[in-house]
């Protein structure tokens, strides 16, 4: 199922990175916004019906962080650290809440 999230996370991702290339483009928060609603919905959806363990959950917060990087325009080597500082991001924790 991991895999899965992975893979709607990449094409999402990618959906988003050309969204906010296409003409002028997109506001930051609008497509932080348009990240939310299709990452955040589907995850929450998943997660509790999942199993994760020890391991997989750190897997599961870095395709949230990648994808959020991805439609904020950062690159992927944006310190995890400082990212998570801008407080624009949900983690597996809060998602099984």
């Amino acid at each position: 199922m991991i895999e899965t999230l992975s893979h709607f996370s990449q094409q999402v991702g990618r959906m988003l990175a050309r969204v906010a290339n296409r003409r002028q483009g997109m506001p930051e928060s609008i497509l932080l916004r348009r990240a939310r609603t299709f990452i955040v919905a589907k995850f929450a959806y998943a997660i509790p019906y999942l199993e994760l363990s020890k391991l997989e959950a750190p897997k599961v917060d870095a395709l949230l962080r990648k994808t959020y990087k991805q439609a904020l325009g950062l690159p992927p080597t944006t310190s995890t650290a400082l990212f998570s500082a801008l407080g624009a991001q949900n983690t597996v924790a809060k998602l099984q809440k």
